[in-house]
């Protein structure tokens, strides 16, 4: 699911000197604090090339999306009082968060919904609202129909910050690009707490700052699932001088033809082909193959070196807990859940 904004090229995480300040993105908030501390240490993003091109084209692409949403909109009565609007919230003395939201507009009068695309039911005309759009492909879309933020956390951080920044409600609108469908919902409350975003922040700008005085470059557990992480070269930097397991000649070849497997089904799902299934399953017979942390292996004339690492992340049964709890104890409602999969690396 893709954002409409214009297009902004800067780090997740950067110095403004303009308004003399670390100026962490919105669109970021959400990512896991040692992506957030890496991107202000000036480390560089790693995309493949054809996920780069493919974040470009959906940028271009929401725009128009973004278009139509706010036309139709208009169409049935709603004023808009600006697009694009800049905002930003204050973290600590120095620290900000800042992004682009899609607009302000106010609710047509005597104006209420029903239900249908449009939720939830009420009657709130002449109501002034935050808007942000996103567009969904249609596997995407049927995800947002059945979860919500639940399944897009960065999208609730976002929006969260934007809450947050500007004590509106929110039309949040999400359109299938295939055919336009929309859906749109009224956010009166954030999706989390922005208490969380602002410890998120707070910890990395710790780390930062540290590493500034020291001249060091020591980062934060990964505290989200790392995969698709544009950081992922340092998610194994503390597993990097683990001896690997020693294996006899039978278990050494059933590794390297585990891992050439496992790297030709990589390939075929860099072409966009079908093999992600296939993939999972090799890895879990790599893993159930790793007794430590490490094995080498030797692929092609290549000497690989495969790591077993952890991945995982926190889940938060938002309604549940303020239902049975209330707003002070919501924090005990975070499930947490890890799981274990393989890095395969040249060997040095």
């Amino acid at each position: 699911m893709k954002g409409c904004s214009m297009a902004d090229n800067r780090p997740s995480v950067y110095f403004d000197e303009s308004v003399n300040a670390m100026v962490y993105r919105a669109s970021s908030t959400g990512s896991c604090v040692r992506a957030l501390v890496a991107s202000a240490m000036g480390e560089q993003e790693v995309r493949a090339r054809d996920r780069q091109d493919l974040l470009e084209r959906s940028a271009e692409e929401g725009n128009l999306h973004e278009g139509a949403v706010t036309d139709s909109m208009k169409e049935i009565g709603w004023t808009f009082v600006s697009t694009q609007d800049l905002v930003t919230v204050k973290v600590i003395p120095g620290v900000i968060i800042r992004g682009h939201t899609d607009g302000r507009a106010i609710a047509p009068s005597n104006f209420t919904y029903e239900g249908g695309e449009w939720s939830p039911p009420g009657d709130y005309s002449g109501i002034e609202h935050g808007v942000e759009v996103k567009t969904a492909s249609t596997k995407q879309f049927a995800k947002w129909m059945n979860q919500r933020f639940k399944a897009f956390p960065h999208y609730a951080a976002q929006i969260t910050s934007y809450m947050e920044a500007t004590g509106l409600p929110f039309m949040y609108a999400v359109k299938r690009r295939e055919d336009g469908l929309l859906l749109v919902d009224r956010l009166e409350t954030p999706p989390m707490e922005f208490k969380t975003i602002r410890q998120k922040i707070v910890l990395a700008e710790k780390y930062r700052r540290r590493n500034v005085a020291k001249r060091g470059t020591e980062y934060p557990t990964c505290d989200e699932n790392t995969w698709g992480c544009p950081f992922f070269y340092l998610h194994d930097e503390d597993q990097a001088d683990l001896k690997p397991d020693e294996l006899n000649d039978d278990e050494q070849a059933i590794i390297d033809g585990l891992v050439a497997r496992f790297l030709d089904f990589k390939e075929t799902e860099t072409d966009g082909k079908s093999a992600e299934s296939s993939r999972k399953a090799v890895q879990k017979e790599i893993l159930n193959m790793i007794s430590g942390k490490q094995v080498r292996a030797f692929v092609n004339g290549r000497k690989l070196v495969v790591t077993k690492t952890k991945g995982g992340g926190k889940s938060f049964d938002e309604a549940r807990a303020r239902a049975e709890l209330g707003d002070a104890k919501v924090d005990s409602y975070m499930n947490s859940y890890s799981y274990e999969y393989v890095i395969v690396r040249e060997e040095k």
